[in-house]
């Protein structure tokens, strides 16, 4: 007995391309549904800088952010805090320093 094979399914040269332009839009226009929170976090960063530096501490912080609808746990405001203030820390100062002329 021989077994059958399905025949293999090709997609045209019309297709391929609309496909690959169909991708291509969608990877610069497309915003995500939903968002990490460390990318919140890090969107958010810059303010909270600003708290702390005016004293406020990181249970203060994390109940500010329960309350604002963003269910973070108080070890992640630390750790999130901690590991983003290098990399933020010229952005950091730059909000304090406009908020300052506000103020």
């Amino acid at each position: 007995m021989t077994a059958m094979s399905k025949p293999s399914r090709k997609i045209g040269l019309v297709d391929k391309c609309a496909i690959g332009i169909s991708l291509e839009v969608a990877a610069f226009a497309v915003v995500p549904d939903e968002y990490s929170y460390r990318a919140v976090f890090r969107e958010i960063m810059p303010k909270l800088y600003v708290m702390r530096e005016r004293g406020m501490s990181f249970p203060q912080i994390h109940w500010l952010l329960n309350q604002t609808g963003f269910p973070i746990a108080l070890a992640t405001v630390r750790t999130y805090y901690n590991q983003l203030l290098p990399d933020m820390l010229d952005e950091c100062q730059k909000y304090l320093r406009k908020l300052d002329k506000v103020i």
